[in-house]
């Protein structure tokens, strides 16, 4: 990703990412999904600051779908379901599978799209309220599947994540201190100034002091880590892998899909507009900025939309439930199976969850009878 090498160049230190372990230090630079379902908190209390990257959730679906391990979504499509074969990703393996890559990503986006999306706004949501726990603690993979589920709006205040007290240091510990766009990071004219914004949080930070270049200098490094990235002589990867071999996007949408998406994110310009977030004046502002940026490419794309999706088979009830047995077949929606939660060491903590769903089942049981 040349964000990452921007971000790399104006440091003087290569990134991490969250599967790093412990052993980072606070001069480092880590590269984090929590608390997304797949990510950990792998770092402890070794940071101390948040920057939020932010990516447009019509892109940031399908990119999020291409980096899935490929045996996680292919299962009866015929890839080995070995686990101890390597993992692959779609962007490595079959990037010149148009036909596979297409069947898989709608049975993905049809199933997942609603509940992805909304996970795409509670990370958001959860660094914008210091830890906000939109999880139950019992639910320890935060991945809100049966037995369990996610805490809606109603419960609000949620609980704030106790990493972001005893490890971020408290009161502001997970709240961003610079919001950066993806787009605007990979543009090559926005690019140097959104750059600015990470020299600004990381400025005077222990052990970068000497390694941080200097503001006048982040123009010019911007440049030179685009010129001497990997990925400049061609398209970046996740951008290939969102064409097809005819160079036509594979990654689309329905219209009532992007009108979903479009829809969530006027919730979140709303939300973002109003009462306490204006006395967050900097960072409040660069989130609207980027959502409303969203909200305008999303509408451009399905005003140059003319067919009809009415009769898309995401309204019939049959196709639904073939989407639930096969991300059930891969073992992807039913995380917390019975059988499975019974071999791990919580289960004597969270197995009265099960027995009241056993219970419940048997008095409908008997009212049957009756």
């Amino acid at each position: 990703m040349i964000w990452q090498h921007h971000t790399e160049g104006l440091a003087g230190i290569q990134m991490s990412d969250e599967s790093s372990g412990p052993e980072l230090t606070k001069s480092g630079l880590v590269k984090t999904h929590y608390p997304h379902y797949e990510g950990i908190w792998s770092y402890g209390s070794n940071l101390n600051r948040v920057i939020l990257l932010l990516r447009n959730p019509r892109w940031a679906l399908p990119s999020y779908f291409i980096k899935l391990k490929l045996h996680e979504l292919q299962g009866e499509e015929g890839t080995s379901n070995n686990t101890t074969t390597k993992a692959k990703t779609i962007d490595s393996v079959d990037n010149n599978d148009d036909t596979l890559n297409e069947k898989l990503w709608l049975k993905w986006r049809d199933y997942r799209l609603e509940e992805e999306l909304n996970l795409w706004c509670q990370f958001i949501d959860y660094y914008m309220y210091n830890g906000a726990m939109y999880w139950y603690k019992v639910d320890f993979e935060r991945i809100g599947q049966h037995p369990f589920q996610y805490r809606d709006d109603n419960e609000k205040p949620w609980p704030q994540d106790q990493h972001c007290i005893s490890d971020l240091g408290g009161r502001d510990g997970c709240f961003p201190r610079a919001i950066v766009s993806y787009e605007h990071l990979e543009d090559m004219e926005k690019g140097p100034k959104e750059l600015q914004k990470i020299a600004t949080v990381l400025r005077n930070k222990r052990g970068l002091q000497k390694t941080l270049l200097e503001d006048k200098a982040i123009h010019c490094i911007y440049h030179e880590t685009w010129l001497k990235s990997p990925l400049s002589s061609s398209p970046p990867l996740s951008l290939k892998a969102l064409m097809n071999n005819d160079n036509t996007n594979v990654y689309k949408f329905t219209k009532t899909q992007l009108r979903m998406i479009a829809t969530k994110l006027e919730y979140m310009v709303m939300k973002y507009s109003i009462g306490e977030w204006n006395n967050e004046p900097l960072v409040v502002n660069d989130l609207l900025q980027n959502l409303e940026e969203y909200l305008i490419e999303i509408n451009i794309e399905i005003a140059s939309m003319d067919d009809d999706d009415s009769n898309h088979d995401n309204n019939n009830t049959e196709y639904l439930l073939e989407l639930e047995q096969w991300y059930n077949s891969i073992g992807k929606g039913n995380r917390y199976d019975k059988e499975r939660v019974q071999k791990l060491d919580i289960w004597n903590s969270i197995s009265y969850f099960y027995n009241e769903e056993e219970d419940d089942d048997n008095n409908q049981g008997e009212e049957e009878e009756s």
